[in-house]
């Protein structure tokens, strides 16, 4: 469960959790999001499969 205080202005604004980080990229995976988009929304480098 992603906190409310994580949503907040930045004056209030409190560290996410890793797991809230995950749930919310799971969440833009599960409506269409593919990796492009990932690192566009998020600023997160894209996965690279060796």
């Amino acid at each position: 469960m992603i906190r409310e205080n994580v949503f907040t202005p930045f004056a209030t604004w409190s560290k996410p959790l890793v797991s809230e980080v995950a749930e919310a990229i799971n969440l833009l995976k599960d409506n269409g999001y593919d990796a492009k988009q990932l690192t566009l929304a998020t600023g997160l480098q894209e996965k690279k499969h060796l």
